[in-house]
């Protein structure tokens, strides 16, 4: 049987993505709004990378 070595797990707080993640649906409602509101294809350019993050 071979020894096993536990080391130290990297950790971070959530709080972070937390907040990134409410930037991100705000940004893809107000560019939705905007998109579906003013029919200009240069509000798709926020939709797209919004719905990415």
């Amino acid at each position: 049987m071979r020894e096993v070595k536990e080391t130290a797990a990297w950790r971070q707080n959530g709080f972070l993505a937390l907040l990134a993640l409410l930037l991100a649906l705000l940004w893809l409602g107000w560019a939705g709004y905007r998109l579906l509101t003013e029919k200009e294809l240069f509000y798709l350019w926020h939709v797209i990378p919004a719905l990415l993050a």
